[in-house]
Parts: structure tokens; C-alpha cells; sequence
């Protein structure tokens, strides 16, 4: 029998019963909604009162903290109630939050969870395990919470759970590839290029498959769709990995040997721009975990950035999505100029860019982004909204917890906070 309540949390956040429907836009409270989030991200573990207080309100702007979370919790319970039960969906136990146990919930994560765990069992039969998958990746409809990537809490859950749609694509992928199922294969990718467009491995696999499948046109076309994307939506050229696969491409169709200065030109093109290195957000994955080999021999402080641009609530609906661009294709400017050459930039959503800031103390590091804010507000101006940064410092423990469990495959589990 089907579970009373579902809740989505891939792409945008949504509660239903098949009757009524809750999501951002039927809310009528920012922090009520707020709060759901946090609780369904925690789902079968207590959460803190002080915790959910500093998650709600991060700036510590509040006088009476324990008043302004019952507040929330009683509107939340309220909004809860058009779903039935004649029991409270949310529990307040020796200090903790909590969903009800006793309340009949399907989370789509938690059945993703589920289904990848069997798929991953060995001594299934082949065709069961092509099934699981399958249906996991389905539920993936796009970033965890996707709709609330401005607060901080939600990025550990997002980066690990688009880590995990990955290894489950990778992981069909070897399936069919050991039945050399190439066609299944490039199919697969389609659907999950649709979920994570600007995931520069889905496209060099595909294009790989493409290749080997001998169809070079078809891995043209997604190369140069991949190549515009990127030029788009970040103002970059794709990867050196994928432009060895077109270099491949060409070679294959034209069918001349290569040379080391032909080589030798492509690793060197762009490498003469001054100001900070920008890059897609694989690359600037891959040059945080080549940071984190290295740190044994540079031995000089390195910061995490994220830097937020929030548009002003007064912002016509029809003008936002205008408006947030333009705003960050100056912010990206001003980054890119103000930054050394040393310093990492990646946009990490819509409205978000990520930096890693080298041979910094954490003064010069907070500095530096006062200054870029400084700038970014003289050319743009505080009209359409605000820029806010958050820096932390990346010791070897610090990167362990954030970037170690993009790597595993052990869900984020924070319940030491509470």
C-alpha cells in the first residue's frame, strides 16, 4: 500500500498525498519551510532545538531564540495538519526535533538509498540489478533540495548525493558495458545529462562510448553542445580531458599522425590570461583534491569560499532570471580581476560561485572578499540584491569531512552537531 504522505527533495522540494501539494511557491513562511527541510534532510534522527535555531537563523539576529522556534514549529505542525493524522507530524523530545515515526512517510531519498544499496548486490541476477538501478536513477531528478542552494547546511547533502548519482550512472554504465550494450549506454547518459548538465564525466563518457561505437559525428554533436553550454552559462572552454577527446575525434576523421608540438600547443592554449583561474565545477573538484595531496609539501594556509548573490524580494518574477545573470556575469568579472592568479573560481549554482584562496592568513582571506564585494557593489549597485560570502578555513581535517565524503559512498551524518 502506498505511503500516506511523499516527499521529493531531487530538484525542488514537494509534499504530497496525491490530493494536496506543499512546495516554496504554496508557503506562505520562508523559515516554517526552512525548517521542514532541515528535519526531512535528518529524517529518523533528532535535531537540536539550538541547532535548528542557528539553521534558521545564521546571523544569531534573534532575542528570544527558544520563542521564535516554537513559533515555527507550531506554523509548521499547522501547514502539516491539511495531510490528516490524528497525531503531531513533528516531535519535540528532551530538547530535540524530530519527524514522527509513527507518521506513514515515502522520502525520495531514502528509496534511492534503498534501491542503489540492492542494486549494488552482487548476487542478484544481472537483469534484477539493471532493474534497481534503473529506478534509482530515475528518482534523481536533479540536485538534492536544488531550490535552496543559498543555504549553506544544504551543500555537504547536494555534493554528496550528485557524487552518488554519478557512481550509480558509472556503475549501469560498466553493466551494460560488460554486454556491450553501447547503445543503452549513450541513452543512459542522455537521462542523466538532463539531471546534471553541466557534469563535464558525463559527457566525457559518452562521448568515449561514442567513439568506440565508431559514431563521430554523434560525438562531435555532443562535444560542441557541451562546448556551448559551458561558454553559456560560465563563459569557459570545455576541460583538457575533453579536448584531448576531440583532438581523438579529429584524428580518427582525418586520419594523420599527431605531433609533440601539436600537444605541447593544446596544454598551453589559455595558460597566458592573467587574474584567477576559472574553471567548471569538475575541474575545480579535481584541482581541490590535487591541493589536498599536496599540502604535505606547500605548506600555506588554504580557504574555501562561497560566494552568494541573493536578489531582493522586490525583483519583478518576470525580470529575476534576467537579472540574477547579468548580476552574475559582473560578479564573475569582478572575481576573476580582483583575485590573484593563484586563486580557483567555479560557479556552483545559478547563483553561486565557489573559491579557493591560497597563501592567504584568514584576514587577508576575508579582506580579499570584502574588497571584491566592495568592487562588485561600485559597478553593479545594491538595487536587485546583495552579495554574501562565507570563508572557511581547509586544514586536513577540514577536508577530510567536506570534500572526503563526496568520495564515499557512507551519507553525511552530522548528528554530533545536535
Amino acid at each position: 500500500m502506498d505511503s500516506r504522505i511523499r516527499i521529493y527533495t531531487f530538484g525542488s522540494f514537494q509534499i504530497t498525498d496525491g490530493v494536496q501539494v506543499s512546495n516554496d511557491a504554496t508557503s506562505k513562511h520562508t523559515k516554517v519551510w526552512s525548517a521542514l527541510k532541515y528535519l526531512t534532510a535528518f529524517y529518523g534522527k533528532p535535531v537540536s532545538a539550538e541547532r535548528l535555531t542557528d539553521v534558521l537563523w545564521p546571523e544569531g539576529n534573534y532575542d528570544d531564540p527558544g520563542k521564535m522556534l516554537r513559533q515555527i514549529i507550531y506554523r509548521l505542525r499547522k501547514e502539516l495538519a491539511i495531510y490528516g493524522e490524528d497525531k503531531p507530524h513533528i516531535l519535540f523530545q528532551k530538547g530535540n526535533y524530530s519527524w514522527n515515526p509513527e507518521i506513514d512517510c515515502w522520502i525520495d531519498v531514502l528509496e534511492f538509498n534503498r534501491l542503489l544499496n540492492d542494486a549494488r548486490d552482487e548476487s542478484r541476477p544481472y537483469e534484477s540489478r539493471i532493474m534497481l538501478y534503473t529506478a534509482a536513477i530515475d528518482l534523481y531528478n536533479g540536485p538534492f533540495l536544488g531550490d535552496s542552494s543559498t543555504e549553506i547546511w544544504t551543500l555537504s547533502f547536494t555534493d554528496y548525493y550528485r557524487r552518488l548519482f554519478l557512481q550509480a550512472v558509472n556503475e549501469l554504465a560498466d553493466l551494460y558495458e560488460a554486454e556491450l550494450m553501447l547503445d543503452e549506454i549513450v541513452m543512459l547518459f542522455d537521462k542523466a545529462i538532463a539531471s546534471e548538465p553541466y557534469e563535464e564525466p558525463l559527457y566525457i563518457r559518452q562521448i568515449q562510448t561514442l567513439i568506440s561505437n565508431g559514431e563521430y559525428a554523434h560525438a562531435r554533436q555532443q562535444y560542441r553542445y557541451f562546448e556551448k553550454v559551458l561558454m553559456k552559462e560560465f563563459g569557459i572552454r570545455p576541460s583538457q580531458n575533453l579536448e584531448r577527446l576531440s583532438y581523438e575525434i579529429d584524428k580518427a576523421t582525418i586520419n594523420e599522425p599527431g605531433n609533440f608540438e601539436e600537444v605541447t600547443q593544446l596544454l598551453e592554449a589559455g595558460n597566458k590570461k592573467r587574474g584567477a583561474f576559472f574553471c567548471g565545477p569538475e575541474t575545480f573538484r579535481q584541482i581541490y583534491v590535487l591541493d589536498k595531496r599536496s599540502e604535505e609539501r606547500i605548506q600555506f594556509p588554504v580557504f574555501l569560499a562561497l560566494i552568494t548573490y541573493n536578489l531582493n524580494q522586490s525583483i519583478e518574477e518576470a525580470k529575476k532570471e534576467r537579472e540574477l545573470k547579468n548580476a552574475m556575469k559582473t560578479l564573475r568579472q569582478v572575481l576573476v580581476n580582483s583575485l590573484r592568479n593563484g586563486d580557483v573560481i567555479a560557479q556552483y549554482s545559478k547563483s553561486q560561485f565557489i573559491l579557493m584562496l591560497t597563501a592567504l592568513d584568514k584576514n587577508g582571506g576575508q579582506a580579499a572578499l570584502r574588497r571584491m564585494k566592495y568592487l562588485f557593489e561600485n559597478k553593479y549597485g545594491r538595487e536587485s540584491g546583495q552579495v554574501e560570502f562565507n570563508l572557511s578555513p581547509i586544514g586536513k581535517e577540514k577536508m577530510d569531512i567536506d570534500f572526503g565524503e563526496m568520495e564515499s559512498r557512507k551519507a553525511p551524518d552530522f548528528s554530533s552537531e545536535n
